[in-house]
């Protein structure tokens, strides 16, 4: 069996990785994973911020609102999820696949959630 690489056989592989590469680029000049540059909890300014549910988790983990922000929580993930404050300030209920979830934040503070259905999928908003 020869050893010979040909064109054919790292051409394929060289393309993944280069696909690769400009996945990992992309992600980081969008910013997804819910961190500023800084490496600190994402800011939204504005009328409505978004969470995604993806891979048991939420996406970003820690976002900070101005008050007065409608967060939407979209589950684009394979199974149900739940979007539940643990001081019970708001529920979402089951949210499928491909459904949303929103609420408005009104007051100031600090306010924890997590997924009834996956207590290790949590989140947090700050509100200014």
């Amino acid at each position: 069996m020869s050893t010979k690489r040909t064109w054919q056989t790292i051409a394929p592989r060289l393309a993944m990785a280069g696909a690769g590469l400009f996945l990992v680029i992309l992600i980081s000049a969008c910013g997804y994973g819910g961190t500023s540059s800084d490496g600190g909890p994402a800011t939204v300014s504005g009328a409505g911020a978004q969470v995604t549910m993806k891979d048991i988790a939420f996406h970003p983990a820690d976002l900070t609102v101005n008050r007065g922000t409608t967060v939407t929580w979209t589950n684009d993930d394979g199974v149900d999820h739940t979007v539940t404050a643990n001081d019970k300030t708001f529920d979402s209920s089951n949210v499928s696949p491909g459904q949303s979830f929103s609420f408005t934040f009104d007051q100031s503070g600090a306010f924890d959630y997590h997924c009834s259905i996956h207590p290790g999928m949590t989140g947090r908003v700050t509100v200014k």
